[in-house]
This record gives C-alpha cells, sequence and structure tokens, in this order.
C-alpha cells in the first residue's frame, strides 16, 4: 500500500506546500520514503509515499521519470505479471535502472500507450503525465482494489488515495452532498462512482480517465468488463464440474504465486473462513517459508 497524490491544471500555478501536506497527510500509507515532483511550468504535481515491497532500493523511489524526461508517475499497488512483462519489455530493446514494477508500468505505456491497461495483471491506482501530448492519465485496476478519488474543476484535476489528500490540496471542496449522506445513512456505504463531497467522484474499477491540459477536457472509459461463461452444453454435467474444478484450482495457484513475490517477508493473516484458509494451503504449498 502507498499514497499517490496528483495536481493538473491547464491555467493554474501549484502551491507545492499543499501538495507536500496532501501528500504526507497518507503517511500511514506509506511510512518508508516519499518524494515530490514538479513539471517545468509548475502546472503539474506528483506526490507520493512509499511502502517497499519490490526492490527497496532508492531506484525504486516515486513519483518515477523516465529518462527522456517526457513521462512520469506515481503508482500505488503491485504489477504481479511484472517480471513478464519485463522481459517483453527488454526484447523490444527497453533498459532497467530497477527491479520495481513502477519502471515496468512506466515502460508498458511508453510502448503501448492507454492498451498497457490490457496487459495488467495486478491490484493499481496509478496518475500519470505524458509530457508529449501534454496529458493526464489515471486508472485503477479491475477489482478496484486500489482506491482512487478525484475532481475536476477550474480546469484543473486532483486525485488522491484518500480524500484527505484533496482536502489538504482544496478545502473548498469539503461540502456534503447530502445525497451521497442520505445513501450512507440508509444503507451504510455510498455506491457507484458518489462520494461524500459535491464534485468528488471515485474512479470506477476498471476504468481510466484522460485529462487533457491543453483544454481542461476529461474522457472516463471502462476497460474491461467480467467475461461471459463459456461452458461446453455438449459435456456431461460430471466432466464439467470436473473441469471446472481443475481449472479454478489452476487459477488460485496461479494468483497466490504471483501474489507472494516480495522484496520483505510474507505472512497470511486468517479470519478463519474456507477462502483464507485455501490461500494459506496454496502458499504453503509453493513457499515453504510462510
Amino acid at each position: 500500500m502507498c499514497g499517490i497524490i496528483g495536481i493538473a491544471s491547464s491555467k493554474n500555478l501549484i502551491n507545492e506546500n499543499d501538495l507536500i501536506r496532501g501528500r504526507d497527510s497518507m503517511v500511514h500509507r506509506g511510512p518508508d520514503s516519499h518524494g515530490v515532483w514538479l513539471s517545468e511550468d509548475k502546472k503539474i504535481g506528483f506526490g507520493h509515499r512509499r511502502l517497499s515491497i519490490i526492490d527497496l532500493t532508492d531506484a525504486g523511489h516515486q513519483p518515477m521519470t523516465n529518462l527522456d524526461q517526457n513521462i512520469s508517475i506515481v503508482f500505488n499497488g503491485e504489477i504481479y505479471n511484472h517480471v513478464d512483462l519485463k522481459k517483453k519489455l527488454q526484447a523490444l530493446g527497453y533498459d532497467f535502472n530497477s527491479d520495481s514494477d513502477t519502471e515496468v508500468l512506466l515502460n508498458s505505456y511508453i510502448q503501448w500507450g492507454v492498451d498497457c491497461l490490457d496487459k495488467l495483471n495486478g491490484m493499481f491506482a496509478f496518475g500519470l503525465y505524458d509530457k508529449r501530448n501534454n496529458k493526464i492519465f489515471i486508472a485503477r485496476d479491475r477489482a478496484g482494489e486500489k482506491p482512487l478519488f478525484y475532481s475536476i474543476n477550474n480546469d484543473s484535476l486532483y486525485f488522491s488515495s484518500e480524500l484527505k489528500g484533496l482536502i489538504e490540496i482544496d478545502k473548498s471542496i469539503k461540502q456534503i452532498d447530502k445525497k451521497s449522506l442520505n445513501l450512507y445513512l440508509s444503507v451504510g456505504y455510498i455506491a457507484g462512482e458518489s462520494c461524500i463531497y459535491k464534485n468528488v467522484f471515485k474512479l470506477p474499477a476498471a476504468s481510466a480517465l484522460i485529462f487533457d491540459l491543453e483544454n481542461g477536457t476529461e474522457n472516463i472509459w471502462r476497460y474491461w468488463k467480467i467475461p461471459n461463461a463459456d461452458i461446453d452444453p455438449k459435456k456431461k454435467s460430471l466432466e464439467c464440474e470436473e473441469d471446472l474444478i481443475n481449472e479454478l484450482d489452476s487459477l488460485l495457484e496461479d494468483s497466490i504465486k504471483r501474489q507472494m513475490v516480495a522484496d520483505v517477508p510474507v505472512g497470511v493473516l486468517l479470519s478463519g473462513g474456507v477462502d483464507s484458509s485455501l490461500i494459506t494451503a496454496y502458499a504453503i504449498r509453493n513457499f515453504s517459508n510462510v
């Protein structure tokens, strides 16, 4: 878990102190290190609080910028298939300065653009500035495991892992949305993209947003949907059930293997349910040091 925050404006200069306060309001998300980056014209700024999991060295420090200094990124989460993606990118001629999945994500965008989302297996929320087209690109993982809040006003985009980060940047957004409040009091949560504050939204799961700094417009789209189940009706029910069980076993084992990759000790917290017991069993099967 890390904390990310960003400001991008087509008109106004950024107050670096506001950005830092927003970043440090999320120190609990990333106690290991912190960083801040501002564009040359002071109209784009990123902040990051780091919890080091992969590549504990300073080479994985964020915000991260490519060698050409035209792409900058802040990233929260983990790309489980980053090793495979790195090999593909190296075969395409990319050089790497770290073992971090952040650099893999950065170079994946450089190679495939927004289509890099189709290649990512992981939990993530990130913000990226592309100087070549003067646009901000933010995205959230398929299940919406990593949070990402955003607000657009006065031709400016604000985004953060937590609401408190946005409030530190712009306290004027701290206005309760009555419909959201009623919803929270009725059912115990706020559904969809809405948020407790007016003009603040949750980027939906499996969705991405591009903010054009030239004209202050945004484009939001969903890049992934749950696929339909493809079961062959010609198979006997027992054979079909066995196939499904075997496929589930394979998917669970592959998923847990990928999520056990870390440069820090790995542990499991058990709730006592069937799901956590299964996760522990697969982890022990594949990693003797758990």
